[in-house]
C-alpha cells in the first residue's frame, strides 16, 4: 500500500527552499557533472533536489555563452518560476515598465555572461491574461461612433433628397425601351444623352446608398458588441470576499484545511454581517429621509409664520391709517365748529365781564361792612399726616 500523501507538502517544501543557485555553484555543478559525478551526489553536496540539479545542467549546458548562439537566435525561454515572478510584479503594478520586467528575464551563463532580455512580444503574450486591458468603451470612442452615425444619417438624407429631385425633374423613365424610342428621333438625341447620364448617376447613387447602409449596419453591430463587452467586464469586475474563519493563532506554514462545520459557521457569520450592513444602510436611508421631511416641515412652518406676520402687519398699518383719517376728520369738524362759534362767544364774554365786575364790587363792599361789625373767625387747626407733616388743602377745598 503506498504511503498516505500529506496535502500541502509541496507548499511546505517551497517555503523551506533555500536561496537561488549562485553562478559559482552553477559552474561547479556543470564542471563536476562533466567529470562524471552522479546527480544524486551533486544534489546532496549542494543541498538541492535532483530535479533542480538536472534543470541547471540542462539549461546552462546548451549554449553557455552569447557568442555561441546564432545571430538570429531568440532569448532564453522563460521558466515557470520567472513567469510567476513577472506575473506577481505585473499584478502589483499594472503600469510597470518593460525595462523593470526585462531585468528578471536575464539569465547568467556559466562563464558569467548574461543572455538577452525577453522581447516586448514575449512579455505581451505572457502577461496578456493578467495585465489590465484597455477600456473598450471610452468617451472618445463613443464620440467617434456618434459622429460617424450622425454623418452617415446626414449623407443618407442628402442622397435620398437628391434622388427624389432628379426623379421629379425627369420627363421620362430610365427604361431601355424609352431610350430606344427617343434615339429614333434625331431631335431628341440631346435628351437621350442626358437621360443616359442621369441613369449612370442614379446607378452610382444607388451603390453609394447601399455602401453607406452596409457601413451603418457594421458600425451599429460594432457598437452593440462594445457595449456588451463593457457590461460583461463590469459584471466580472467584482472581487470575492474571504470568509471569516476566525483562525485562533497566526500561521505561516503550508496549506490549511477547514472542516465543513467551520465553513458553515463562517458562511453564517458572513450572512449575518451582510444582513446587518443592509439593515444599517436602510436605517441610514430612513434617518436621512426623516431629516429631510423634518427640514421641509420646518421650512413650511417658518413660511406660514412669515405670511401670518406679514398679514398682521398689513392689518395694523390699515387700522393706523383709518384711525389717523378719523382723527383728521374729527379735527376738521372741531375746527369748523370753533370757527362758527367764535364771533358769538366774543359778544357774550364782553357782557358777562361787565356784570361780573359789578357783582364783585358789591360783594367787596358788603364784606367790608360786615368786617366792621364783627371780627373774622379763627383759622381751623392744620391737619397732620401719620408722619407728622402738615396737610395743605387746595384753595378750592378751604
Amino acid at each position: 500500500m503506498p504511503p498516505q500523501r500529506r496535502f500541502g507538502q509541496e507548499i511546505d517544501q517551497n517555503v523551506r527552499r533555500g536561496p537561488n543557485i549562485s553562478p559559482a555553484d552553477r559552474q561547479g555543478i556543470i564542471a563536476k557533472r562533466e567529470e562524471g559525478v552522479p546527480v544524486r551526489e551533486l544534489a546532496a553536496e549542494f543541498g538541492r533536489s535532483e530535479s533542480a540539479i538536472k534543470y541547471t545542467i540542462r539549461t546552462y549546458t546548451k549554449t553557455p555563452t552569447i557568442e555561441e548562439r546564432p545571430r538570429s537566435g531568440h532569448p532564453h525561454i522563460l521558466s515557470r518560476r520567472l513567469e510567476k515572478i513577472i506575473y506577481r510584479k505585473a499584478r502589483a503594478a499594472p503600469k510597470i515598465k518593460y525595462s523593470k520586467l526585462a531585468k528578471d528575464g536575464v539569465f547568467v551563463n556559466a562563464d558569467g555572461t548574461t543572455t538577452k532580455p525577453p522581447s516586448h512580444s514575449t512579455f505581451s503574450l505572457k502577461l496578456l491574461r493578467f495585465l489590465e486591458p484597455l477600456p473598450l468603451h471610452t468617451p472618445l470612442l463613443e464620440l467617434n461612433l456618434t459622429l460617424q452615425l450622425s454623418l452617415l444619417t446626414l449623407l443618407l438624407g442628402l442622397c435620398f433628397l437628391e434622388f427624389l429631385l432628379r426623379l421629379i425633374s425627369l420627363p421620362y423613365c430610365f427604361s431601355s425601351s424609352s431610350l430606344t424610342q427617343l434615339a429614333r428621333r434625331p431631335e431628341d438625341r440631346a435628351t437621350v444623352i442626358l437621360l443616359a447620364l442621369l441613369k449612370y448617376e442614379a446607378r452610382k447613387l444607388r451603390s453609394s446608398v447601399h455602401h453607406l447602409s452596409v457601413q451603418y449596419e457594421l458600425l451599429k453591430h460594432e457598437n452593440e458588441g462594445l457595449k456588451e463587452a463593457l457590461q460583461h467586464k463590469k459584471k466580472h469586475r467584482k472581487k470575492g470576499k474571504a470568509l471569516d474563519l476566525q483562525q485562533r493563532q497566526e500561521y505561516h506554514g503550508g496549506s490549511v484545511f477547514w472542516s465543513p462545520r467551520k465553513l458553515r459557521e463562517a458562511r453564517a457569520r458572513e450572512a449575518v454581517r451582510e444582513r446587518d450592513e443592509t439593515e444599517e444602510k436602510l436605517q441610514k436611508a430612513r434617518s436621512k429621509k426623516q431629516r429631510e421631511e423634518a427640514r421641509l416641515q420646518r421650512q413650511d412652518e417658518l413660511e406660514e409664520r412669515r405670511v401670518e406676520r406679514q398679514r398682521l402687519k398689513e392689518m395694523r398699518e390699515l387700522e393706523r391709517a383709518e384711525k389717523a383719517a378719523e382723527r383728521a376728520r374729527q379735527k376738521e369738524e372741531r375746527d369748523a365748529a370753533k370757527a362758527i362759534q367764535l364771533p358769538q362767544k366774543g359778544k357774550r364774554r364782553a357782557s358777562a365781564a361787565t356784570s361780573s365786575n359789578n357783582k364783585r364790587q358789591k360783594r367787596v363792599e358788603a364784606a367790608r361792612a360786615g368786617a366792621q361789625v364783627q371780627e373774622e373767625p379763627p383759622a381751623p387747626p392744620s391737619k397732620l399726616t401719620s408722619r407728622g407733616r402738615n396737610v395743605n388743602l387746595p384753595s378750592k377745598y378751604r
